[in-house]
């Protein structure tokens, strides 16, 4: 896993996002209430997500684009665009939360997990290849990190917290389509009275991460 010194930025605000979408997983230091939780959430206007497979329950709302999904001592809250605006989307659905731990007498949070997932489509260029793609959308900082023969970039950016960078490509009808999906793990045992300081921290790490990793001719182009 490389070391690597990512510069803290000040946040900016876009006309424009290629965000896909955002997942917050939790991993509990004991298994939850599952029943009791799907009545708290669906009291607050939650739908069940009727499934064949009983293993996972799933609450949703917006037409499936906000989900939550209970599975013994996990939990996963995903918002899809264009319902995510801020991570603000996912600090009330935390709230909630919290409230499911408190009432469960969870204290302590093992494992922390934030997704996003950015997607890429471009204009096709003959004989330009794969690196003009990657230059076109990646800033020369992460080109170079980046490993020509692997599919992922891990490193470490905090204590107790690391950052793994995906990316996928394809090209398809004369159009260049790339996911850029950035992931921060915190595996420090968190208690739940403080674990929303703690997404809002990892939340800020992803911002650097992306913002590190990202051309300025897509800051241009969120910025139109």
């Amino acid at each position: 896993m490389k070391a690597i010194e990512i510069p803290h930025k000040q946040r900016e605000h876009f006309k424009k996002s290629f965000l896909h979408n955002v997942s917050l997983m939790l991993y509990l230091d004991k298994n939850l209430n599952i029943e009791a939780s799907m009545e708290f959430m669906k009291d607050r206007k939650w739908e069940l997500l009727p499934l064949k497979e009983q293993r996972m329950n799933i609450l949703h709302k917006e037409n499936r684009s906000i989900s939550i999904m209970f599975m013994g001592n996990i939990v996963v809250i995903a918002i899809s665009a264009p319902s995510y605006t801020s991570f603000d989307d996912i600090n009330n659905i935390a709230t909630d939360i919290t409230t499911i731990l408190k009432s469960d007498n969870i204290k302590v949070i093992n494992n922390i997990h934030i997704l996003k997932e950015n997607r890429y489509r471009l204009k096709h260029e003959q004989n330009k290849g794969k690196e003009w793609l990657i230059e076109t959308l990646f800033s020369k900082e992460f080109a170079q990190s980046y490993p020509a023969n692997d599919e992922s970039l891990s490193f470490n950016t905090h204590e107790y917290m690391n950052t793994i960078l995906l990316k996928q490509d394809q090209e398809n009808d004369g159009i260049d389509s790339l996911t850029f999906r950035i992931m921060t793990s915190n595996y420090e045992d968190v208690n739940t009275e403080h674990w929303h300081e703690k997404i809002k921290m990892m939340n800020e790490n992803l911002y650097d991460v992306w913002r590190w990793a990202i051309s300025d001719n897509v800051i241009k182009m969120m910025t139109k």
